[in-house]
């Protein structure tokens, strides 16, 4: 399990990795604003991507025109950047009671991993 430790922040303020610890015991919950921040500036960045899993897609209109196919997964949807982003910066959203707290995020393919996630917690390609 991991702990934030802390966070390197570039000359404008804005966050742009946290680092880690490992922590025998439990991780998180963290502050929910400061991981806002941390997604925000990933997703700025490119580095993440916002999807909808095809299991919660129940629980949108399906003439949400925020949904758009997924390339990787002819069954999910990709959330266009504006929502993806409105999501991110509402942490009260993050409910399992809603769509948007079901959201899934994911690596980009550019997205500088080793930088983002302790190893272990890294997805894994094949």
């Amino acid at each position: 399990m991991f702990a934030v430790r802390g966070y390197e922040r570039a000359a404008d303020g804005t966050m742009l990795r946290c680092t880690w610890e490992q922590k025998s015991s439990t991780t998180g919950p963290w502050p929910p604003d400061e991981c806002s921040r941390c997604l925000l500036t990933w997703f700025d960045h490119g580095w993440i991507n916002a999807h909808v899993l095809s299991e919660q897609l129940w629980r949108w209109s399906a003439d949400d025109d925020a949904l758009l196919p997924d390339p990787d997964d002819k069954t999910a949807r990709l959330l266009k950047r504006e929502r993806a982003r409105a999501i991110l910066a509402d942490p009260q959203t993050w409910t399992n009671d809603s769509a948007e707290g079901l959201v899934i995020l994911t690596l980009a393919d550019h997205a500088p991993s080793s930088d983002l996630l302790p190893q272990s917690a890294q997805r894994q390609n094949g």
